[in-house]
């Protein structure tokens, strides 16, 4: 039994001695090769530059309208009326009511379903709108319960085509009638606004609509633009309200100069805006001017939909250059072999070299895909890459 255990304790020692000459002979550091991704990108604050078309009224006035700012309309669209002289607001909101409802009539009168010559459709319309006109009155949802009552007129009158006076066209006269009224009690003027041209209707002027335009950013300068970034115009802002091209949109920013090494003018990037971060806005650079102090005045155009960009004066977004991707390297374990760039890896505990094609570079690191010829020697992802490969020959 003594000579069993001696035997076992002896091949015990043998293999302890075994994997200790092993490690000496190979002191690796590894490092597993894992995919990263690298994003060459600058944050800037900037000043958003449209085409802007402001209406102006002679005198003063208030201008009331359906419309909210951002909803887009066609060319001579109705806007609304703009209303002079001493403002009353509980006949202002009636005067609201009443446009509404004028408006609604007119729209239903225009349509092409109340329209139809097919008696049974205009049943099966007047049969929905009854059964709207419920709805809402079971939501407590007043005016929109009386919208629709003017519609279901609408179709009555549609389907009595031929009498004298309709029970919708008494309606719409009782309600012209009603706004001429108000609108003579507001002790001014009423003159209807219609829309120069198609776009998105604002409400606020803001006195850069003549100021930061798209003409202007060919000549801009980095302390002019800087100014402008620095400048409140809201006092001497003239106007009723505005239509905004919401087709194409600028950004004029200052960026320094180190920054733009690896763009120039017509470079495509990408916007991101900080109420939407996982949006991406494509976007091309239109100007870049000569740098002062190390800052030049950038305008990039982008035609992409941006919820607030036609209302938004200034914005914060970061500016995305480039976006990388491949097997992290560390640079330090990059050598040349026979000429080609590559690394050492761990294979069967031996040293195996491994070629890649470089898609990005600096001094601490590469990111690399497969060699162009696709082969079993390139670099895969999980390979186990040698930092301190024997093989000294330093890499490029």
């Amino acid at each position: 039994m003594r000579k069993v255990i001696n035997v076992l304790l002896a091949a015990a020692a043998v293999i302890v001695a075994l994997n200790t000459i092993n490690i000496l002979r190979t002191p690796y550091q590894t490092e597993v090769a894992r995919l990263s991704t690298v994003k060459k990108s600058v944050n800037a604050t900037g000043i958003v530059v449209r085409e802007e078309r402001v209406l102006s009224q002679a005198g003063t006035g208030v201008l009331e309208t359906n419309l909210s700012d951002g909803e887009r309309v066609a060319s001579g669209q109705y806007l609304g009326a703009v209303v002079s002289g001493a403002y009353d607001a509980v006949l202002a909101n009636e005067l609201e009511d009443i446009n509404t409802r004028i408006e609604s009539i007119k729209g239903t009168g225009g349509s092409g379903d109340i329209y139809a010559a097919d008696s049974e459709h205009l049943d099966a319309l007047l049969a929905e709108r009854i059964r709207a006109v419920t709805s809402a009155s079971a939501r407590e949802d007043i005016k929109e319960a009386i919208l629709l009552a003017d519609q279901i007129s609408v179709i009555m009158s549609r389907k009595s085509e031929g009498a004298a006076q309709s029970p919708a066209k008494k309606l719409l006269e009782e309600l012209e009638s009603r706004r001429a009224q108000i609108t003579q009690s507001l002790g001014g003027t009423r003159q209807e606004l219609y829309s120069p041209c198609a776009g998105v209707f604002e409400s606020e002027v803001d006195g850069f609509e003549n100021v930061a335009t798209a003409d202007s950013l060919s000549s801009l300068t980095p302390e002019g633009l800087e100014q402008m970034l620095g400048m409140d115009l809201s006092a001497n802002a003239a106007g009723i309200c505005k239509i905004v091209n919401n087709y194409e949109w600028y950004i004029a920013a200052n960026i320094d100069e180190e920054m733009l090494t690896d763009v120039q003018v017509g470079s495509r990037v990408s916007l991101i805006f900080e109420n939407a971060p996982s949006n991406r806005i494509t976007a091309y650079i239109t100007y870049i001017s000569p740098a002062s102090d190390g800052v030049c005045a950038v305008a990039v155009k982008s035609n992409r939909y941006v919820s607030g960009i036609t209302s938004a004066r200034q914005v914060s977004f970061e500016m995305l250059k480039a976006t990388y991707s491949g097997i992290h390297v560390p640079a330090s374990a990059v050598r040349v072999k026979d000429g080609e760039t590559g690394v050492y890896i761990l294979s069967d505990s031996r040293e195996a070299f491994r070629t890649f094609r470089e898609v990005y570079k600096c001094d601490e690191f590469y990111l690399v895909t497969e060699a162009s010829n696709g082969t079993a020697e390139s670099l895969a992802i999980y390979d186990e890459i040698i930092l301190n490969p024997k093989e000294q020959q330093s890499g490029t």
